[in-house]
């Protein structure tokens, strides 16, 4: 069934034709605008956690593509990147996964190769066909719709154990999300990936594990797939920096009228910091 790219987000889409339904090989190989398919993934993965089904959702925007060929320098939203051991990493997630890693895996990995250069990657290792792709851009893209509010509400009444991984600026989302809270390196997460490695291996049960780790999330969660199927797996990008004073990413910062931005910090924001108990109603 073909899906009809979002209206529902900040600059609204005018992508003339259907994009197939994500997470199919032609997905990757025919959408035509970056966020096609954005609130259909959410919603995918929303039901995944309702019904406690194990899973997988990682995300590789330009940081992490620009990582994987050894680049150097700052991506669209202001943050560094650096190439070397984590882009290394990165790239072995990638190709594993397209080797037959996924199998028996319920998962959608976030992407959005809109350089030529991300894309002649993909197509050179042949990673476009072989995993299931989506938007990368799910959490931030689901605000208006209120599909983030329910995936949200979803999580809060999943009785799993959840761990938040991130570093000290947003550890007050531990808070919301009723979550245990592990601290990672603000410099440099990458580095923590020894402490990481054995969180996850002697994490509870079951676990949901939440990743605000920046370019390392990707290769964290997939450290572990292998020995611990058991747990799921949710890379929720920067969605919670805006809650905590900061602003390092454009959608935050656009200057005039941005929907998304005012509807996250009017609804999101008061219910992520404790000032109120329900997001409302959504259009």
């Amino acid at each position: 069934m073909l899906k009809r790219c979002s209206d529902q987000v900040s600059v609204k889409c005018s992508c003339p034709a259907d994009a197939p339904a994500v997470g199919t090989p032609l997905y990757a190989e025919q959408r035509t605008h970056p966020d096609a398919g954005d609130l259909e993934a959410l919603r995918i993965v929303t039901g995944w956690v309702a019904s406690r089904t194990p899973c997988l959702h990682l995300r590789f925007a330009d940081g992490e593509f620009w990582s994987i060929l050894d680049r150097k320098g700052v991506n669209t939203d202001g943050l560094g990147f650096q190439g070397g051991s984590l882009g290394r990493a990165l790239d072995m997630c990638l190709k594993e996964m397209a080797a037959g890693g996924l199998a028996g895996k319920t998962a959608l990995v976030g992407g959005d190769w809109t350089f030529p250069e991300h894309e002649e990657y993909l197509k050179k290792n042949n990673l476009l066909q072989r995993i299931p792709w989506c938007p990368s851009s799910i959490w931030v893209n689901g605000v208006c719709s209120g599909e983030l509010a329910r995936f949200f509400e979803t999580l809060l009444a999943d009785p799993r154990p959840r761990i938040l991984i991130a570093n000290r600026a947003i550890s007050g989302a531990a808070g919301f999300l009723r979550s245990m809270f592990f601290e990672i390196s603000a410099g440099g997460s990458w580095d923590s990936r020894g402490p990481v490695s054995l969180l996850l291996r002697h994490a509870p049960k079951d676990a949901v594990i939440m990743y605000c780790a920046g370019m390392s999330s990707e290769a964290f969660a997939w450290s572990s797939v292998g020995e611990r199927p058991d747990l799921t797996h949710l890379d929720l990008g920067h969605i919670f920096v805006g809650a905590f004073g900061i602003r390092n990413r454009s959608w935050l910062s656009r200057e005039g009228k941005c929907e998304r931005r005012d509807t996250y910090f009017t609804r999101y924001v008061p219910v992520i910091l404790g000032e109120r108990k329900e997001f409302g109603e959504f259009a």
